[in-house]
């Protein structure tokens, strides 16, 4: 079961950095698209709605994948009873910030969603920028560090594994 868990948690995983590519790709080019101009053409009008469909997708499947990887651990450390020590892998650093990654790719799938909705009932646009454009400034903010966060972890944990292998 630990190696199919295993293999799974490969897949999950890089269907998820996929998706959080585009999803924050698609944000840097919806903020640099917006930066500077005036006026929206009718191109970049619909440029913008593809673009939020396209974050707004990505970031769902962001979501699921990191779940579904999340519940993957419990499974592949269940005990030969067929019990799942779930609240024991939620009370870990790794479970926390998953946790926190799914609510933010979450919230950005939402912002999205909701963004290209406000931009689809008022496609000549105005002088404001849209509705989500700070939103998506802090919530690209927030998944990268805790993508770093995460990284951060995964370095510090092995070191300590490391410290004691060579103790």
């Amino acid at each position: 079961m630990t190696l199919l868990a295993g293999f799974l948690d490969v897949l999950l995983r890089g269907l998820g950095l996929v998706a959080f590519s585009i999803a924050v790709g698609g944000v840097a080019f919806l903020l640099l698209l917006g930066a500077g101009r005036t006026g929206p053409s009718a191109l970049d009008a619909r440029a913008r709605a593809r673009s939020l469909r396209l974050i707004a997708g990505t970031a769902l499947t962001l979501a699921v994948t990191t779940t579904m990887a999340l519940g993957l651990k419990p499974w592949a450390l269940a005990s030969p009873d067929g019990r799942w020590p779930v609240l024991a892998f939620l009370g870990t650093e790794y479970a926390v910030v998953g946790v926190l990654r799914v609510a933010a790719a979450a919230l950005l799938a939402g912002l999205a969603g909701i963004t290209q909705r406000s931009s689809v009932s008022n496609p000549g646009g105005d002088m404001n920028p849209p509705p989500g454009r700070r939103c998506f400034k802090e919530l690209f903010t927030c998944m990268f560090e805790s993508r770093r966060a995460f990284e951060v972890l995964l370095i510090r944990n092995c070191m300590r594994h490391l410290t004691k292998t060579w103790s």
